[in-house]
């Protein structure tokens, strides 16, 4: 059995060592996560990852023209889950077709997931712990690549970790609601 409880040394006040990442600190290296993952957002698609770029955004690009249950009742593909479709497709909508549109889901999902996994481990390991790893998660070079490329693996990652993120906080606080939240995100 795991022991998810906060970590405390002997003696140190509770507050001082486990909880959140400070909320200047945190939005700080969010701007930072976002101008790392912005920079040149609306390049043309290519390189080793550019056919499953393609691949995800024709597939988004086909359901503007056809109505939106069509993408659960009629799917153009059976071997990826529907919402990352689902949410391309509606930034399409919204910002137009382009490669800049397609990338704002995974950039998103991808800045997300450096503020949950922050706050996770200063839950589990302290402050200054959830810190350093919003911080190395937001210019980590592979992490930021594949925070901008068009494909499902962010948004995925994004809602594992806040399932496990809910899912630790609602274990610590004996909070059950937190836990049926962990629920719903795994599921999604």
């Amino acid at each position: 059995m795991v022991d998810i409880r906060p970590n405390q040394r002997e003696g140190s006040h509770p507050a001082a060592s486990v909880g959140r990442v400070p909320g200047p600190r945190l939005i700080a290296i969010l701007l930072l996560a976002i101008a790392v993952r912005a920079y040149r957002i609306g390049e043309p698609y290519g390189g080793f990852l550019g056919f499953n770029e393609a691949f995800y955004a024709d597939h988004a690009r086909a359901y503007l023209d056809r109505p939106l249950i069509e993408l659960f009742t009629r799917p153009l593909d059976f071997n990826n889950p529907p919402l990352f479709t689902l949410l391309l497709r509606e930034s399409f909508a919204l910002f137009g077709i382009s490669e800049a549109a397609a990338r704002m889901i995974p950039l998103a999902a991808s800045v997300a997931t450096v503020a949950v996994a922050g706050q996770l481990a200063a839950s589990l390991l302290g402050r200054a712990t959830g810190t350093i790893t919003a911080l190395l998660l937001a210019v980590s070079p592979a992490f930021v690549l594949l925070g901008r490329n068009v494909q499902v693996d962010m948004v995925a990652l994004f809602f594992a970790l806040a399932f496990l993120h809910a899912y630790v906080r609602g274990a610590q606080a004996e909070r059950p609601m937190l836990k049926l939240v962990a629920g719903l995100l795994l599921g999604l």
